[in-house]
């Protein structure tokens, strides 16, 4: 049987959560421990991780090899790496250093996606990704074998905002990385954020607003361990 164009795959793994976060944004996608993440929220996640390698310089169709246990982080990275054009690779958290360090060797493995404890344990030198919000990426980290290679990340703290009405908008770093981002014009862009110590802006303009004219420009500084608080009208 010939296979027709409309019968073959034209979708991205990533895609489909973006579908799913169109179609039902509130419905649970993903469950850890006593964390539920919606279909909007992991979207927004993934979207993080993708814009952060691209930002740092990954190309299209370079290997990103995520070493992690099962949490959501691991989910993120994955899809993440998807989205931005890559190709993941999934390293079982199980395996022993000198096995991790043999994948990413034969895979030629661009960006490791892993945490600080997980690095200590690996032989060599890699450019790591940590997925930090925004995404961190450190390079040339040199680890050697039985020694710690001492990382230091800083503790995150937490926007807390609260808009009138749903809108369009994002959450930009310092180097004008879009960390999160509302562009569905249907979404409240209320909520708890977690990000990196260090200044940002949050756009926002109302569903309601005629033009990009009347978007709010709202300068915010983080501090590890803290909660900033942040009001959007509408």
């Amino acid at each position: 049987a010939v296979q027709r164009e409309s019968d073959r795959m034209s979708h991205l793994i990533h895609h489909f959560i973006a579908a799913s976060a169109r179609q039902a944004p509130q419905a649970p996608a993903l469950w850890f421990k006593d964390q539920c993440l919606t279909y909007e929220q992991l979207e927004t996640d993934v979207d993080a991780v993708a814009n952060g390698l691209v930002t740092h310089g990954l190309g299209a169709g370079e290997r990103v090899a995520v070493y992690l246990p099962k949490q959501p982080e691991t989910v993120t990275a994955l899809f993440g790496a998807s989205r931005a054009g890559a190709c993941f690779v999934p390293v079982n958290p199980l395996l022993k250093p000198r096995q991790v360090a043999y994948i990413l060797a034969d895979c030629n493995v661009r960006v490791l996606v892993t945490s600080a404890q997980r690095l200590n344990v690996l032989a060599g030198t890699y450019d790591v990704f940590f997925p930090t919000y925004p995404p961190m990426r450190l390079e040339g980290i040199e680890v050697k074998e039985d020694q710690e290679a001492p990382v230091i990340i800083p503790q995150p703290g937490y926007l807390q905002l609260d808009a009138a009405a749903a809108g369009y908008g994002c959450i930009l770093s310092e180097e004008g990385l879009v960390v999160y981002k509302w562009d569905v014009g249907t979404q409240n862009p209320s909520g708890r954020y977690l990000l990196q110590p260090g200044p940002y802006t949050v756009v926002y303009r109302s569903r309601s607003a005629r033009s990009m004219a009347f978007s709010q420009l709202k300068p915010i500084n983080i501090r590890s361990g803290f909660t900033t608080h942040l009001s959007l009208n509408g």
